[in-house]
């Protein structure tokens, strides 16, 4: 049986700690459903989605202190997880399968030549 929501449903934060990740679809997901984000900077996701201190971190995964660091903000209440999740729900507000594919249409139109 496949589940979603109802596990975001029962974090606090998402975490993802990737080495190589293209893109980190599950970036997105975790916004929708409001929560902040600690997202590696080796994740495609990270430099359009997150935006530091606002919505969430972006950090090395290489150096685990300075992730370490970012996960005992959330633990010890230095960050308003209510206020950084509903930044990411207005972030990722954006980011709609329509616009998508209007940006997609552009890009091919202009590979293509066409007007």
């Amino acid at each position: 049986m496949e589940r979603g929501p109802e596990f975001y449903a029962l974090a606090d934060v998402l975490v993802l700690p990737s080495f190589s990740e293209p893109w980190g679809l599950v970036v997105n997901e975790a916004m929708v459903c409001g929560l902040p984000v600690i997202v590696s900077n080796r994740a495609g996701a990270s430099f359009d989605l997150v935006k530091n201190g606002k919505n969430g971190f972006t950090f090395n995964p290489y150096d685990w202190k300075e992730l370490a660091e970012l996960m005992r903000k959330f633990t010890k209440g230095e960050v308003d997880i209510k206020e950084m999740g509903y930044n990411s729900k207005e972030i990722i507000r954006e980011y709609t399968p329509e616009k998508a594919a209007r940006q997609m249409l552009v890009g091919i139109k202009q590979i293509l030549g066409v007007a």
